[in-house]
């Protein structure tokens, strides 16, 4: 009996120290995720507004030779309208606008998107006490597999971040799903020869 309950809590002490170093790398990971996502964002961004940018000049050199069209700028005809350098400026101008418009539109429909990611969603992890022995924290797979293997009964005090003290898990709503699927123990094996068939 003293041999089994060694090698349970050495089982969970193993369990634990790959959770921290599971948990350590998961965070590592879910960080350098979220500074590149950021690092993009940023970058497309700047890129939409040096696009703005860039479009407006061209709108503003174009209406500036729209209006040099009619007082003689151009250098030639005498102050005349030139009916083809009016067309190209007004199509220019319409095809600017336009860029200028998806450009907006873009640029806005990124920071909404931005703003519509829901955050990432909580991780429910347990601390045991076992025999004076304190280890975890476990998530609920962990959990579930501790139940299987018996380490893990209704009288187990269990604590998670939040909670004021230990508890009994078979308290814990959350967890009671965990005990709910626990098949009860295998009936004996048949002491005799097998029956003929």
């Amino acid at each position: 009996m003293k041999l089994r309950t060694d090698v349970g809590i050495k089982n969970l002490k193993d369990t634990q120290r790959i959770n921290a170093e599971n948990t350590e790398d998961t965070l590592r990971i879910q960080r350098e995720e979220m500074q590149r996502a950021q690092k993009l964002q940023t970058e497309g961004m700047n890129m939409g507004a040096h696009q703005l940018n860039q479009q407006t000049d061209v709108a503003k050199t174009a209406a500036e030779s729209m209006g040099k069209m009619g007082s003689g700028g151009s250098g030639g005809s005498g102050g005349g309208m030139d009916p083809g350098s009016m067309m190209a400026s007004m199509a220019m101008g319409g095809a600017v606008g336009s860029q200028m418009a998806g450009a907006v539109g873009g640029m806005m429909g990124g920071m909404n998107q931005a703003n519509q990611t829901p955050p990432p969603t909580p991780k429910v992890e347990y601390s045991i006490s076992a025999g004076g022995q304190q280890s975890g924290p476990f998530g609920i797979p962990q959990l579930q597999q501790l139940v299987q293997s018996g380490q893990l009964t209704k009288d187990t005090h269990v604590w998670k971040q939040g909670m004021a003290e230990w508890a009994l898990a078979g308290t814990i709503e959350e967890l009671s799903a965990l005990f709910a699927a626990v098949p009860p123990p295998p009936p004996p094996a048949p002491s005799g020869p097998p029956p003929a068939p």
